[in-house]
């Protein structure tokens, strides 16, 4: 009795309901219900509850707290859907029977965790192609934004989501990727880039052992390596470098010749880490160009995941980018996504008419 006095304030509407209909079928005002098991003690928002027990047939309302709820009986089992809104902390299920009697059950509604993207499978895709992010929290998404554009959502998972670049974004510029979840908005680090990556297997991810397929080993070929270890891939496949010492091209990793037109602007990046406690984790390295040289300046690298970007002016046609590792003595560093994007060709570009 003293139970159903603590709560009958807050449903007085719904038990006036209840004691009429309780009026006409005494047999299931009688009806004991049991609630044996929930499924679990913490809930998110949205989440489906399912309760074991015995005897629901008698339920007439669901309540969390003072809302009502919908709910599905299927025999013993009795399941119902926690509101996108519900507050944050302990909730009181109530069960509502003939009568005014009562079931009571105690959870706890969590926060969802919030989004965080580590690593994108590319750092560069045209319209129509797919890109997929890694991380966590990544499922329960509510959309996805290139830039300001809506992108369509392939499939989802804690721990991958895959989208496809839409239409409308302006070619070969940088454009942000926004993941909105019902636990927050995350935005995938570094640059990423709506077109074409004018380096083949940028991304290292095809090559048989430790070769990479459209790459070739100019100088201080037996450090190369692939990995796929974690804690040292960025995404799927990476390269592993360890620098010779003397000079940056001792170590060197050559692309294909990439089409490149003089006095164009490209902007070429790649994601680098040193490997902690080795010389690497401090180091430096560059960038350059073959043939007819262009050299970056020097990048200080660290044990963290960065990406670090050359601008430059090509100066012929084609040209081939070269990731120059060797400087530092023995300094391990992973690489991952070396992308070379025309951003002097960004937007709609003028027609020539005659």
């Amino acid at each position: 009795m003293s139970k159903t006095l603590k709560y009958i304030s807050n449903f007085l509407a719904v038990i006036a309901i209840v004691l009429a209909l309780g009026c006409e079928d005494d047999d299931l005002s009688a009806t004991a219900v049991n609630v044996a098991s929930v499924e679990s003690d913490n809930f998110y928002p949205g989440d489906e509850v399912t309760m074991q027990g015995s005897n629901f047939e008698a339920v007439l309302f669901v309540f969390l707290e003072n809302n009502q709820i919908p709910f599905q009986l299927d025999g013993d089992v009795l399941t119902f859907i926690l509101p996108t809104n519900a507050a944050i902390g302990p909730g009181v299920v109530t069960l509502v029977m003939p009568d005014g009697y009562i079931e009571t059950s105690n959870i706890e509604i969590v926060a969802r965790p919030f989004p965080i993207i580590t690593a994108l499978s590319t750092s560069a895709a045209p319209e129509g192609a797919e890109v997929t992010l890694k991380g966590t929290s990544l499922n329960n998404v509510q959309s996805v934004r290139i830039g300001e554009v809506e992108a369509s959502v392939v499939s989802s998972t804690a721990t991958d989501l895959t989208i496809t670049v839409p239409s409308g974004l302006e070619e070969n510029l940088e454009a942000p990727i926004t993941v909105v979840t019902s636990g927050g908005e995350a935005t995938a680090p570094g640059k990423f880039f709506v077109g074409e990556n004018l380096l083949q297997n940028g991304g290292f991810e095809q090559g048989d052992g430790d070769e990479f397929t459209n790459w070739s080993k100019f100088n201080g070929g037996d450090g190369m390596t692939a990995t796929s270890a974690e804690g040292e891939a960025y995404y799927g496949r990476s390269l592993r470098a360890v620098g010779v010492g003397g000079d940056a091209w001792r170590t060197q990793l050559a692309s294909d010749a990439a089409e490149t037109q003089a006095g164009v602007e490209y902007t070429l990046t790649m994601w680098i880490k040193g490997q902690a406690g080795s010389p690497g984790d401090g180091g430096n390295i560059r960038f350059s160009t073959t043939p007819d040289a262009l050299y970056s300046g020097n990048y200080d690298i660290t044990a963290e995941w960065q990406q670090i970007e050359w601008v430059f002016t090509a100066n012929t046609n084609p040209a081939s980018a070269v990731l120059d590792l060797g400087v530092v003595a023995d300094a391990v560093y992973f690489v991952d996504n070396v992308t070379l994007v025309a951003t002097g060709l960004s937007g709609p570009q003028p027609t020539e008419i005659l």
